[in-house]
């Protein structure tokens, strides 16, 4: 006798889009230090999105850039990224305007 997929043993239901960002969050918070450059490659190894899924990854970390929990860099031409604790984030959530990108820029350009 077959089992049905909601029934079935090994299928548990899948976390939605807000779930994966938050738990991308948490595990990148718990697992990595705050001044550490992350890649693509260090958040498929934290194993929270399914199927290590590309387009899924981009849309958390976007989601999560788009919160400021997340800083955009490029290395080498390479796409990175930083966790920013919940409260610095908070200090960027002014507008989206000229101000906002103002802010994240005058940042960025801080930072080296």
């Amino acid at each position: 006798m077959a089992t049905s997929p909601s029934t079935g043993p090994s299928k548990s239901k899948p976390l939605s889009l807000r779930e994966l960002q938050t738990a991308l969050y948490t595990a990148c918070r718990t697992n990595y230090p705050l001044d550490k450059l992350l890649f693509q490659e260090d958040l498929v190894n934290l194993k929270v999105i399914p199927d290590n899924n590309v387009e899924i990854l981009v849309q958390c970390a976007q989601a999560l850039t788009n919160q400021n929990l997340f800083r955009i860099y490029t290395l080498s031409g390479r796409l990175a990224w930083k966790v920013v604790k919940e409260d610095d984030a908070a200090k960027y959530v002014l507008s989206k305007t000229y101000g906002a990108c103002f802010v994240h820029i005058f940042h960025v350009e801080g930072e080296d």
